[in-house]
């Protein structure tokens, strides 16, 4: 009887597909067991073995195999050299600045010291030019478009300043007019209340008598007329003293208006009278910034264009210096270091392409350096490719070290086919190596498992070991370790990866149960 591992379960990762083809097997030996018995005369006994509960991770994912590619820096040089030392070696770590190799170039050191400075100098010369072209384009243009509307608008500004002249004196003479107008009005209503309040200042006294009158009267002759005319008399001049005290608030209000306005007529008039005085210099004023105004936009272009005529030929003239500086300074510097060339990159060296003494071509590579980035390269089928993620966590198995495990994370994952086949379709995966392994080389082959899923640091044994009742509870038979018997101990289960399966309740790190399997005696 042959039993083929199914489909499903070719993603998971060796142990655990082998754990999925050990459950098959076990399966098939339960069905079997029947055939054994029924086929046969002999008996049967149960044997047993040991197994101990312990702590660790169960795993499983997607297994692929795949190869380690280590990012490299090539370091050459742009012109040919002689090699006239080498520092490093193949499998030596540098770090970065660190010296490789050093080359001849002992030539030319005075010269290019000269023409370095000639040409900073030229440079500097460049842009003091460039910047006082651009600020004093600006300033000139500016100039001239002031220059050329003040000369267009002459006369309008002469004819507004005029007005504004004549305007600002009108409007002075109104406004005094206008409060000298205020101010006769403000006397001819106070003449009028200071005679109201006077007349009102009697009625007053006078009611006040008749009311005291009134009490005397009422106080000798408690009569109710008596009485009347005295609450009469109360009443008229409380009315008598409202009166006083309105006519009395609008006097004093008025009062108070015609002294402001007094002062502010005052005023005007000071104000009026300068303008008048001013007035002839004013007129002076415009007609000579008009006539200025004329001359200078007749001459505005000339001036303009001289200025930035000007401005251009100096940075031209800069700019020619520092080309004929450039042009000297290249020729002697593309041939001009101190000889030593260093690590672009901290690494491990590759490999070392030349040898001391050894003439090299432009650009040749001298020595390849591999960074601590180490990346795995890897195909996956059409079937697998949709349950992985970028920064998806992975671990490697290289076949160099079955000792030794590896983690890293999906780095990326290509969606442009990397095979295709009549039956299968694969992508591109770039796995990133967690910190710096440098016991992986170029090529190395390994296996990478994908995670899908992880119990980190939990209990488990052999899956097998645990066996389940019709009801669905769990048991394993553990030994006793003081008597050494087996005990039915009740345990709850979790996650499985198909070969061992989590223990989350019932046994403790280190007991030792039993795994029962039947025999023929």
């Amino acid at each position: 009887m042959t039993l083929k591992m199914p489909e499903n379960l070719k993603r998971y990762g060796k142990p655990a597909a082998a754990a999925a083809v050990a459950a098959v097997l076990i399966a098939g030996g339960a069905l079997l067991r029947p055939i054994w018995a029924a086929g046969e005369s002999g008996n049967t006994a149960a044997a047993s073995r040991e197994e101990t509960v312990k702590r660790g991770d169960l795993t499983v994912g997607i297994t692929e195999s795949g190869s380690a590619t280590l990012e490299s820096k090539t370091v050459s040089y742009p012109v040919q050299v002689e090699v006239e030392e080498l520092y490093v070696k193949a499998g030596q770590r540098v770090q970065a600045g660190e010296p490789l190799l050093k080359v001849d170039l002992s030539a030319l050191q005075d010269e290019y010291s000269t023409l370095q400075a000639a040409y900073d100098s030229a440079q500097l010369k460049l842009e003091q030019a460039k910047q006082n072209q651009t600020t004093q384009t600006i300033t000139a243009k500016y100039d001239y478009d002031s220059t050329l509307l003040g000369g267009q608008t002459a006369e309008n500004q002469y004819d507004y300043t005029v007005s504004e002249i004549a305007y600002n004196l009108n409007d002075q003479e109104d406004k005094v007019d206008e409060l000298a107008d205020k101010l006769g009005d403000l006397h001819d209503e106070r003449t009028s209340l200071r005679s109201a309040r006077s007349e009102a200042s009697s009625a007053y006294s006078a009611a006040q008598s008749a009311y005291a009158q009134a009490q005397t009267a009422y106080a000798e002759d408690p009569t109710e007329e008596n009485q009347a005319a005295m609450e009469s008399a109360k009443a008229a001049m409380e009315i008598a003293q409202e009166e006083y005290e309105r006519i009395d608030s609008e006097y004093d209000k008025v009062c108070e208006d015609y002294s402001s306005t007094s002062s502010s007529l005052s005023t005007a008039r000071l104000k009026l009278e300068q303008l008048e005085s001013q007035q002839e210099m004013d007129l002076l004023n415009a007609e000579a910034d008009r006539e200025k105004s004329v001359a200078q936009s007749g001459n505005a272009d000339t001036v303009y264009q001289a200025t930035i005529s000007q401005l251009a030929s100096a940075v031209s003239s800069a700019r020619a210096e520092v080309n004929t500086a450039k042009k000297e300074l290249d020729k002697v510097g593309e041939y001009i270091t101190d000889g030593i060339i260093t690590a672009p990159v901290e690494g491990l060296v590759m490999s070392v392409n030349c040898a001391e003494g050894d003439s090299v071509n432009a650009n040749s590579s001298l020595v390849v350096l591999a960074t601590d980035t180490t990346y795995v390269m890897l195909s996956v089928s059409q079937d697998d490719i949709a349950d992985l993620s970028l920064g998806m966590e992975v671990q490697l198995s290289f076949d160099a070290y079955d000792d030794q495990s590896f983690s890293g994370v999906i780095d990326s994952i290509s969606y442009s086919a990397a095979r295709m086949g009549s039956t299968s379709v694969s992508y591109a995966v770039t796995i990133l190596m967690d910190g710096h392994p440098e016991s992986i080389y170029e090529g190395m082959t390994c296996d990478a498992t994908f995670i899908t899923r992880q119990e980190k640091d939990c209990l488990y044994l052999a899956y097998r070991a645990v066996t389940t009742a019709a009801d669905g509870t769990e048991t394993v038979k553990r030994l006793d370790p003081a008597t050494g018997e087996a005990q039915v101990v009740p345990v709850t289960t979790g996650f499985s990866d198909g070969r061992s399966v989590q223990i989350l309740s019932g046994l403790e790190e280190g007991d030792v149960v039993l795994i029962e399997s039947r025999v023929k005696s």
